[in-house]
Formats: C-alpha cells, sequence, structure tokens
C-alpha cells in the first residue's frame, strides 16, 4: 500500500509539473522558413539579454544555473523567460522570445528555493525509489534573481532529481508581466496560414528517381471530384528544401479540365524526375496529403504513389498559370 501510494503521488506531481510548465517552459524551435521580423509598437525597456542574461530561444541550449544562495542579499527584480508563437496580422506565426517579469508571489518562492535538496536515507528501498523516479521526471524553468548579481536559479531537488514538495504549487501562485517581447521567426507563412498548405514540401518525385524505377505503362488515376489543394513550392538556393510559392483550392469546374490533361500522361522513359526546380502537389483538401499527384512544373514528370508518366504540356500549363 505505501509503494502504491507512493507512485500515485509521483503520478500527481506529473500532472502538476505539466501544468507550470505549460505556461512557462519553452516552446521547440521550427526551423522552416522566415522572413522580416514585424516591428513592436514600442521597443521595450529592458531585453532578453539584461532580463535573463545566458538565456536562448534555441530548445537545446542549456542555461546554467544554481541553488539560491543563502548570501545573496535584497531581491530587486526577478524573471522567467520562454518562447510563444504568436500570429502576426498579414504576416504568419511567428516565434517570440518573451521575458515575463515576476509581479507577486516572489517572497514565498524565494522561501521554498532556500530550502535544503533532499537526499535518499539509507532506509529507503532502492527498487522503489527507482520505480518512483522513473514515474516523475519533471523539470522547471530558470528563475532570473536581480539583485547585487545576477543568477539563474533552480529550486531545491528531491530524491529523484526533481523539485521537492511545494515548488509547483509556489510557481502556480506567481503573477507575471509581459515585459519584453522579440520576435525570433517566422513560423508558419500566411500563404501556409490562409490555404492549408505546409511550408515546406517534400518532392518525393526527386526522391524516388534514386531508385531508378521505369515509368507505369498503366495509366494515372483521375483525381477524385472533391476539393483539392494545390500547393505549389520552389527549390531553395541551397538545393536542400522546398518552399511554399503558390497555393489554391480548387473545385470540380477546375478539376475536369485537370482531368483530361492527366489522361494524356504517356509512358516515356527518356523523361527525368529530380532535374524539376518546382513542383505542384495536388490532394483532396479534407483527405491531409492522401492520392496525392505530384507534377513537374517546369520539368516533365507527374507521379502518384510510385508510378509515373511523362505529364502533359497542357498539364503542366495549367498548374503553372500558363
Amino acid at each position: 500500500m505505501r509503494r502504491s501510494a507512493a507512485v500515485a503521488a509521483s503520478a500527481a506531481a506529473v500532472v502538476v509539473a505539466t501544468v507550470v510548465l505549460a505556461a512557462f517552459a519553452a516552446t521547440r524551435l521550427d526551423n522552416r522558413p522566415g522572413g522580416d521580423p514585424p516591428e513592436l509598437a514600442e521597443p521595450p525597456a529592458r531585453t532578453i539579454a539584461t532580463a535573463c542574461p545566458g538565456w536562448s530561444a534555441d530548445p537545446l541550449h542549456s542555461v546554467p544555473v544554481v541553488r539560491l544562495p543563502p548570501d545573496f542579499g535584497p531581491v530587486t527584480d526577478a524573471f522567467i523567460c520562454s518562447t510563444t508563437r504568436k500570429i502576426v496580422p498579414d504576416d504568419g506565426e511567428w516565434l517570440f522570445q518573451e521575458a515575463r517579469r515576476i509581479t507577486g508571489g516572489l517572497e514565498e518562492l524565494l522561501h521554498v528555493y532556500a530550502m535544503p535538496d533532499a537526499r535518499p536515507t539509507p532506509t529507503d528501498d532502492t527498487s522503489t525509489v527507482e520505480q518512483i523516479c522513473l514515474l516523475s521526471i519533471s523539470i522547471t524553468p530558470p528563475i532570473w534573481l536581480h539583485g547585487a548579481a545576477v543568477l539563474a536559479v533552480r529550486p531545491p531537488l528531491g530524491r529523484c532529481g526533481n523539485p521537492i514538495r511545494g515548488v509547483y504549487a509556489a510557481l502556480r501562485r506567481l503573477t507575471t508581466q509581459v515585459v519584453v517581447s522579440e520576435p525570433v521567426r517566422q513560423v508558419s507563412s500566411q500563404l501556409s496560414i490562409d490555404s492549408g498548405c505546409s511550408d515546406q514540401g517534400k518532392n518525393v518525385m526527386s526522391i524516388d528517381a534514386e531508385l531508378g524505377e521505369p515509368p507505369s505503362s498503366e495509366s494515372p488515376q483521375p483525381l477524385p471530384i472533391e476539393p483539392h489543394l494545390v500547393c505549389t513550392y520552389q527549390v531553395t538556393e541551397s538545393g536542400d528544401d522546398w518552399r511554399l510559392i503558390a497555393a489554391d483550392r480548387i473545385g470540380p469546374a477546375q478539376l475536369e479540365p485537370i482531368n483530361s490533361a492527366l489522361a494524356e500522361s504517356v509512358t516515356d522513359a527518356s523523361c527525368r524526375r529530380g532535374i524539376e526546380s518546382r513542383y505542384a502537389v495536388m490532394y483532396p483538401a479534407e483527405r491531409d496529403g492522401e492520392f496525392a499527384t505530384y507534377v513537374a512544373v517546369d520539368g516533365c514528370a507527374v507521379q502518384q504513389d510510385d508510378r509515373w508518366w511523362r505529364a502533359s504540356d497542357q498539364l503542366r500549363a495549367l498548374l503553372s498559370g500558363g
């Protein structure tokens, strides 16, 4: 019974930790394409570098943290830094780095943070402790304390290396105010948000070309008569990524000429895949990429699943605006 109670208590601690981290933990960095950062209405009085020295929006960056020194002295300010995503009108979704100034609850938090780390006792059952630790792994964001010096401090830790009891309750009772909000990079373009096309594409024609499979002798399947997304991608200057440059949603009226042009595709081994720098992919709008048809807009190929053909000039023209 004691062991079951300990495991249940540990699981509850995980739930509490998740609630706290939802408010303060940093989000993962997205490497999708970006543009010029949106301008802030008013320059902040502080910056991330002054509020949280050493902090970075890069999730792989670790911040050196220390225990709260007993002789730290008066705290003049305290901050929590993290990242968040925001919609910027007419400019898509951006990753922002924020500094939140602690405006209430700091005294209770400092009282908890001044407590010592817990240590296993000689009477602890090793297997029970290990099981509890596996169930209760969690993290908390550093708190930057400003006083005679500026330190990133961590909470006192228990036997599993997790914050001791009372830390999460103190964190939940904090009140904070955003005093710095700096754009980092764009994570979704406005075109992607409006259309539903991903900002980055994967050209399966170029990937499958390395397998050297001959063109299919069967005819391509017509597109099902339902709304389709048409997402067009251009290879980047580095040649490593494909960036969304155009998007459209088409219905039955536009699908009829596309299916007619698709039916004119022919088996032609002289057509090469992977030479295109622009391709379009068409798929039913409500099926999340299923039944996709890829067309090399400035090449020659059209592909469905692992089957491919030489596309007609008319099909490429319909997808290039020509």
